[in-house]
């Protein structure tokens, strides 16, 4: 009952704080600006929260049955971080390169704010991918009352400067977020690498390969995209398969070792 009730009030607190931004950008700005901010996170997104839950659903009750071997949970841990990465990376680069005819095509003129803060968002959604995972590991070793106290002060420190940047616009609003998860992932994470008996190093180097292919690949595929004079459909069917193909290649270069067995699970399950 105790674990419930801090797992049920850690949720309650993340949606409230999620929600937080709606009155404050209606009041300061407008309904436009809160328009925009909300049709680019359900593109953003929705996606991610789809898989995550998906995974989170698996991987819980897995970590729970071995929550006091750390050794096995550090494998897993890592091997979930990089698995989860090479897939959201090339996601959040890619929504990065091809924002501009992605929302030509769902949403026409007038919405190109939408663009810029695709831009944005999607980086942070690499952030937001290590945390939720993080979280997992916080449940499979009990600690609801840390993931509730951890919800609170995220909720205090993420309106605090909600109420300051929004004078400034809606940009400078998404852009104060990702700022907030560039600092405060790497504290939750070092948490995790606490109580788990994880060197920093060791997760930097499942994550920072895929990353590196997929932000290889997006600086190209936005280039060319920068580049071809076609109409938005033409840009998004030449741009998805040369960003999947340089993805692929670069991390068939980069993180070979780490990304083939990956990528054969994928094809058989595909198959499957």
């Amino acid at each position: 009952l105790s674990y419930g009730t801090y797992v049920t009030a850690a949720g309650v607190v993340q949606v409230l704080s999620s929600q937080a931004d709606r009155p404050i950008v209606t009041h300061r700005l407008s309904s436009a600006d809160l328009g925009y901010s909300t049709i680019t996170e359900q593109i953003v997104l929705s996606p991610f929260r789809i898989i995550v839950q998906m995974v989170r659903k698996v991987m819980f009750p897995i970590m729970s049955t071995i929550q006091d071997d750390d050794a096995r949970l550090r494998r897993g841990y890592l091997s979930l971080q990089h698995g989860l990465m090479c897939l959201m990376a090339p996601v959040a680069f890619g929504l990065w390169a091809v924002a501009n005819p992605l929302v030509a095509i769902l949403l026409g003129k007038g919405w190109e704010m939408v663009a810029t803060l695709i831009g944005l968002v999607s980086i942070r959604l690499l952030f937001l991918t290590v945390n939720d995972l993080n979280n997992v590991i916080f449940s499979a070793k009990g600690w609801a009352k840390f993931q509730f106290k951890w919800c609170l002060f995220l909720a205090v420190v993420n309106i605090g400067p909600l109420v300051l940047m929004v004078s400034y616009g809606i940009v400078a609003v998404t852009a104060g977020r990702l700022v907030l998860s560039i600092l405060l992932v790497p504290v939750q994470s070092w948490f995790v690498q606490r109580l788990i008996g994880l060197r920093p190093v060791d997760l930097i180097s499942v994550l920072i390969r895929p990353i590196l292919s997929a932000l290889l690949m997006g600086i190209l595929v936005w280039q060319l995209e920068e580049r071809l004079t076609a109409g938005p459909v033409v840009q998004l069917a030449i741009c998805i398969p040369v960003g999947i193909a340089l993805y692929l290649a670069a991390q068939m270069v980069i993180d070979r070792a780490r990304f083939l067995p990956v990528l054969r699970q994928m094809l058989r399950r595909h198959r499957a």
